[in-house]
This record gives structure tokens, sequence and C-alpha cells, in this order.
């Protein structure tokens, strides 16, 4: 795939002569269906995707399949390539202010010049633990589906108790539209997703993990009020609302005119892509 650019759909890996078994020997491992899509930039491979082993009990990977990886490439090549220029600008912004730093030798302290980069991390137990542990009444559970809830109470509160509660809130949405039951998502898996997606927001004014809530809110209430015209099945309820929360993840508190007019990292990226929209394809 590397070498051809072209994906390969196996459905018995062991009857193709390109199979090495010896890797499945050592693992105690049996490969029964291979699906791999090359990731390619500007014609380039710069890497290669695989999926093993279907697990809905088909037997092997499917067209549609083969649609889905394909697209994930797509994103998949898009952000390599962001990473890789956001590390070249990083890096020369590092360089200029450290040639300054020597020639105009107004200070020998060394002082960071790194960007705020965001890590996750691991979300301990305990933590998941302490969400989960929060009780939400049933008539708070209620208005958080209806168009009477207001977010503010929630991001304006002095405790983190109150303010926590929206997690929790999220996972009520989530469980309406089925991802619990009907994707094997579990419940301690979806509190430590969300709770690393809260981590990635700012506390800027506007687009913080508060206006997320908000918009996820909205979403799941626009997709009550067509759920009886057919147009949405579960799959694409689950996914707007995890898109809903993720949409603004990392916002700083600037737009994207101000990005390209300061010459920002991210601004500098973005040009170098060819596109306007700075903060898209960063939330992306």
């Amino acid at each position: 795939v590397a070498t051809t650019g072209k994906g390969l759909n196996i459905p018995n890996p062991y009857e193709d002569p390109r199979f090495n078994p010896e890797i499945d020997k050592q693992l105690g491992y049996v490969t029964k269906c291979i699906l791999t899509m090359p990731v390619s930039h500007c014609g380039e491979v710069v890497a290669v995707v695989q999926a093993v082993n279907k697990t809905d009990g088909t037997a092997c990977f499917t067209k549609e399949d083969e649609s889905l990886m394909a697209d994930f490439s797509v994103f998949a090549a898009i952000t390599l390539n962001n990473a890789r220029l956001y590390r070249v600008v990083v890096d020369s912004n590092n360089d200029a202010l450290t040639l300054l730093q020597a020639s105009s030798s107004l200070s020998r302290e060394k002082r960071s010049v790194s960007p705020r980069l965001t890590k996750i991390g691991i979300i301990p137990e305990e933590v998941v633990r302490e969400y989960r542990a929060i009780t939400l009444s049933a008539e708070e559970k209620a208005l958080f589906k209806t168009l009477d809830f207001n977010i503010f109470p929630y991001k304006t509160a002095s405790e983190d108790q109150r303010r926590h509660r929206v997690i929790p809130l999220l996972v009520e949405l989530f469980r309406d539209v089925g991802a619990l039951s009907g994707f094997g998502l579990d419940e301690d898996t979806l509190f430590r997703f969300l709770v690393c997606v809260m981590k990635l927001y700012r506390a800027v004014p506007y687009h913080n993990f508060f206006h997320a809530v908000d918009v996820a809110q909205f979403v799941y209430l626009f997709m009550k009020f067509i759920e009886n015209t057919g147009l949405l099945d579960p799959l694409d309820k689950f996914v707007m609302l995890v898109t809903a929360i993720l949409h603004d993840t990392d916002h700083m508190g600037l737009n994207n005119s101000f990005h390209l007019r300061a010459d920002t990292p991210m601004g500098i990226l973005s040009s170098a892509s060819g596109t306007q929209s700075v903060l898209e394809v960063h939330h992306c």
C-alpha cells in the first residue's frame, strides 16, 4: 500500500502471498481479514492506516468500510501535515527569538518560548468516579432536554460541583439518542471522553466548554424536533452530538482575521495550507 498508493481489502490473509503469518505466531493472534488504506498528501503517501478483524460478526470488511476508511485517511493526512507545518512554524519562531535575544543581550534569563500545547493525558479512574458519583434529579434531567434550559447558572457558578454537573447531563443526551445501548459504548468511556474534551477547552469568555455544552443541547433538541421525519439514524445522532461538543476545542478567543493579520503560528499554518479558515481547520 505504501508503494502503490492503493488500498487493500483482504478477506483471507493466509491465502495472500503478501501476508506474513509469523507475526500472528509471535502474538498468538489469528488475522482473519485486513483493510488497509494509504494516507496521502499532495500525491505522496505519508502513512498507512490498517484495520484488522471486523468485530460485528461479518466475515470481512465491506465496500462501505472501504469508503469510511478512505474518508478517515483524508482527515489523517490533513492532521499529519498540519502537525508537521505547525512544528516548522514553532521551531522558526523559537529560532528567531533566540537570535533576537542573543543579538540584543537584553536578558540572560532563559525564557520558555514554547506554545501552549494541550495534553489530555490519561484521566485517572478516581476522576471518572467523581463525575459518575454526581447525582442528577429527575427535574434537572428533564429540564436539560427542553428549550427552557439555561446554561449560565452552570457557567457562572462559583463552586466546581455545580459547574461539573454538565458532564453527567451530557451523558444523558447520549443515553437518550441510544449511543450507550446501540454502539456498545460504556459509561466510563463516555465520561472519560467528555472530561478530556472539557480539558481541551480554554477559559475564554465565549468559546469555552459551556458554549459547547449549550450547542450540544440545542443540537439534541433539533434532532428531537425532526425525530419523526426519519432523516437521522442513531449513528447520525451520535456523530452530531460528538461534533457539537468538539466543534470549538482549543479556541483561543481570537477570530480568523486576527490569526492571519498577526501571523500567529496557526495563521501562518493556514496560509501555507492555502486556506483562511484558521480556526475551522484547527478544530478539525
